[in-house]
Formats: structure tokens, C-alpha cells, sequence
């Protein structure tokens, strides 16, 4: 994957909650696979569970040759479907380039694939199916009349698999199961002509999978907040740094958090000072602070906390590739 660069911080003006002061931020989190390096990516067809499915290169190759056979054309179009869906969100992502069908087939029957592809998406559909109920039900008509009239509810659920997979050893790089359910009810004479195809249910929950394949393959932004610990003795100077902090002075802020902390070791000015350096941009420096402060009171919120900073660190160092 190409580099995105430095893990993004967005400020914004601290909320007054009634329990603590919060400050949100608006971060970017790496994606959930680790797909650094990859750039050339390839959609092999997916199988249908117990068919065809068993995860090798060399299962997965044969999908890709045309040789592949389904069971059902409503089989066919869902695994058409799906592989449709993921070169879309890689393509929207707009640091891979997806290949072609043509060309995954090409690829297929040739033993030098590796040269040509970094990653493979595959994977396995292990639900598909499609229900029926109708009867007659109580309807109020147009002019208020209570009649019995016919009805037909469709179900169709859909579940499967994908998994990202490294070209040149197999290694599987990422893997997740996504599923859904769909169902449309139509009333009168004509209710099972106006039901929504097997087709359109299946793209409708492929659709509302989009954003969670999305943050699989991609970084994505969301906001946290960052609450601050309330003093429990009452120092007025810790007063006067929760109101420079609601007015948006971290600077001057982080200054009398800092110089309670040294003069009394007061905890919330410690947590405190460790929150707005990390706020400030100075995450390491923030983790020793909160480290110490965990170390030296046992407080366990401090030590949550000082686990948080390092996984935020960590997601900082995968998004700028360090």
C-alpha cells in the first residue's frame, strides 16, 4: 500500500460533561489488515462452502480459470456479486489497483502469477438461501373497509467469508465473515410479481457491508474523546486549568496541570498533564507520563490509559509505515 503519512489529529473545543471534562479528537485509524506493500490486487471468484472451498492457492487458482462450476445461477450471481462489491471498495480506496477478471484468469493458468499480483482476495459463501411465507391477512382498504387480502414476505440471508492472501507464499494477511438478512412484503393479486428479485436483496446487503470492508482495507477516521480526571482535592488551581482548557488554552493548561503535579502529586493534575501532552502532539512523552503516574500511584485507570496511549501509538506508526 502506498503511504498515507502522519496519523492525523484534529482538535476540537473540549465538551463540559457533568462528570469530567472531554475533549473529542478526530484521529485516523489504520485499516484492519496490515496490507502494506500490496498494490496490485486480484478478486478471485469466491466458492460456495463445501465445494470447492478449501483455502490453497492452488483452490483458489482453479476458482479463477473458468473451470469453477455453481450449483445454481442465484450461486453464481452472489459470488459475482460479492466479488463485485470488494473491487469497488478497493478501487474506492484509491491505493490498489484492482485487476480484471481477464486477468485474474490469465494469472490463473500462469505459474508466474507472483510477478504480476501482490494479493488475492478469495473467499467462500456459507449461507444462501431464500424463504417464502404467505397467507391472508386483515388489510384496511382505501375506504376504511377491513378485507382479507393475500400477502407474500421473502427472506433471503446471505453469509460469507473473504480473506486477503500474499501472492507469493500463501500467507493470509487478513480474514473476516460478514452476513445479512433481507426481506420484502407485498400485498394483493399481483404481490408476488411486485416482490424485489433475490438480485437487488443480495446488492442491498452487500451495500450495507460496504463501510465495514471499507476499514479492513483502508485507514478511516472516527472521534474519541479524551476525558480528564477530576480533582478530588479541590485545588483552585486546578479550577482556573479545567477553564483554560474549556476555552481551548492547552498550552497554558498542560503548564498549571504540570506544576500541581510536581508541588503536591496531586493524580488528576498527573492524568491530566499526560492527556493534554498527548493532545499537544507528543504521544511518547505522554506514555512516560502516564506510565510514571501508574507506577507510582497503582492507580489502574492511569495504567488503561497508559495501554491506550500504546495502542494509539502503534496505529500512528502503521499508518506513516515505521
Amino acid at each position: 500500500m502506498k503511504n498515507i503519512g502522519r496519523w492525523a489529529l484534529l482538535l476540537l473545543l473540549p465538551l463540559a460533561a457533568s462528570c469530567a471534562t472531554t475533549i473529542p479528537v478526530r484521529i485516523t485509524k489504520p485499516a484492519a489488515f496490515d496490507l502494506r506493500g500490496a498494490e496490485r490486487i486480484a478478486v478471485v471468484p469466491f466458492a460456495v462452502s463445501g465445494y470447492g472451498s478449501s483455502f490453497s492457492l492452488e483452490a483458489m487458482l482453479y476458482r479463477a480459470s473458468g473451470y469453477y462450476s455453481y450449483d445454481s445461477f442465484l450461486e453464481q450471481q452472489a459470488a459475482g456479486l460479492i466479488a463485485q462489491t470488494m473491487n469497488s471498495v478497493l478501487m474506492g480506496a484509491g491505493s490498489f489497483k484492482a485487476l480484471s477478471a481477464a486477468e485474474v484468469t490469465r494469472l490463473a493458468r500462469s505459474s508466474g502469477y507472483a510477478a504480476f499480483v501482490d494479493v488475492f482476495v478469495e473467499g467462500e459463501i456459507n449461507e444462501l438461501s431464500e424463504s417464502h411465507v404467505d397467507g391472508y391477512e386483515d388489510v384496511k382498504n382505501s375506504s376504511g373497509s377491513v378485507v382479507k387480502t393475500y400477502f407474500i414476505q421473502r427472506e433471503l440471508r446471505l453469509q460469507y467469508t473473504y480473506r486477503f492472501v500474499r501472492a507469493a507464499d500463501g500467507l493470509i494477511l487478513g480474514q473476516a465473515s460478514r452476513d445479512g438478512v433481507q426481506r420484502d412484503k407485498r400485498y394483493g393479486d399481483n404481490a408476488y410479481q411486485s416482490l424485489r428479485s433475490e438480485q437487488d436483496m443480495i446488492r442491498d446487503i452487500l451495500r450495507s457491508h460496504e463501510p465495514a470492508i471499507r476499514k479492513d482495507v483502508a485507514p478511516w477516521q472516527t472521534t474519541e474523546h479524551r476525558a480528564l480526571e477530576k480533582d478530588a482535592a479541590k485545588d483552585p488551581r486546578m479550577e482556573e486549568a479545567d477553564a483554560l482548557v474549556k476555552d481551548g488554552a492547552y498550552d497554558r493548561a498542560l503548564g498549571v496541570y504540570t506544576a500541581v503535579y510536581a508541588e503536591t502529586g496531586n493524580f488528576a493534575a498527573g492524568y491530566n498533564a499526560a492527556v493534554l501532552t498527548e493532545i499537544l502532539g507528543d504521544l511518547p512523552a505522554a506514555i512516560d507520563m502516564m506510565g510514571a503516574l501508574g507506577s507510582a500511584t497503582g492507580n489502574a485507570k492511569a495504567v488503561r490509559e497508559r495501554d491506550r496511549m500504546i495502542r494509539t501509538l502503534a496505529d500512528q506508526r502503521r499508518l506513516s509505515g515505521s
